[in-house]
């Protein structure tokens, strides 16, 4: 892990704290970049075995599909769900076992039914 988001957790910035924390974790593994399935593979390598911090990382990649499908009105949008499914999709892939993908499905085929 001499690269990527896992090389970050092991980093030391200048005020001695790790150069990747906190909130910034979830965002630097699950993304939209071309090394997201890379990304994901590097968590699952960092936290082999850790239920919890995988269940943060998925609660946290959902969170951020919603906020990304959500119109400023507040509404769900399906074509920025499609979008952000898509262009997660090799991430997704890595997190979400393929019950829960195809439960994610189903909610965004209920989104472009409403």
């Amino acid at each position: 892990m001499e690269s990527g988001p896992a090389f970050g957790l092991t980093q030391v910035g200048r005020d001695g704290l790790s150069a990747l924390q906190g909130a910034e974790i979830p965002k630097a593994f699950f993304n939209s970049k071309s090394s997201q399935a890379a990304d994901i593979e590097q968590f699952r390598k960092a936290f082999p075995g850790q239920n919890d911090v995988w269940k943060a990382l998925k609660n946290y990649a959902l969170s951020d599909l919603k906020q990304a499908a959500t119109k400023s009105n507040s509404v769900l949008s399906d074509a920025n769900l499609q979008n952000c499914m898509k262009y997660r999709s090799s991430a997704l892939k890595g997190l979400l076992t393929d019950k829960q993908l195809d439960e994610l499905r189903a909610v965004a085929a209920d989104v472009r039914r409403s």
